[in-house]
């Protein structure tokens, strides 16, 4: 029989290595698309996606990490309600910053390859914000099994 610490350690782990993966899995696709695409002299448009994928990412989080966090630590049968909405309301905000920003782009002063680059790259906002959560979900846990 499992000792209570060893099933928090077990479930949180799990919980944990789900959120990994997904966020990998989704930038290792993204990545591959990119890898095809991307020559040395594109190395200036890597960095700007990046830098356009950090900006977008810190909107797309939208503070409902230290919510699902707070509200989860008080109540561990929330956590499903909490989870399943937060993830509905972080896609879409993930989503309409993509669009947004692919929407933007023809006004933007760069290359068609920088371009593509840039919105295929930032496409790891839409893992990377669901990552977040995950790891939010991960915490609340952590903190009202002490």
């Amino acid at each position: 029989m499992k000792s209570p610490l060893a099933r928090k350690i077990l479930e949180n782990s799990v919980l944990n290595l789900i959120a990994g993966i997904s966020q990998r899995l989704g930038q290792t696709i993204i990545f591959i698309f990119l890898a095809r695409l991307l020559t040395q002299d594109d190395t200036g448009a890597f960095k700007l996606a990046n830098t356009y994928t950090s900006i977008l990412l810190t909107f797309s989080l939208w503070g409902l990490d230290q919510l699902l966090i707070r509200e989860v630590a008080k109540d561990k049968t929330s956590l499903n309600q909490y989870l399943l909405g937060f993830v509905g309301i972080r896609s879409i905000i993930a989503v309409a910053l993509w669009l947004f920003l692919a929407s933007a782009m023809p006004l933007l002063p760069y290359s068609e390859q920088s371009k593509h680059i840039i919105l295929l790259f930032t496409l790891t906002i839409i893992p990377g914000s669901l990552n977040n959560l995950y790891q939010a979900a991960w915490i609340a846990l952590e903190k009202i099994k002490k």
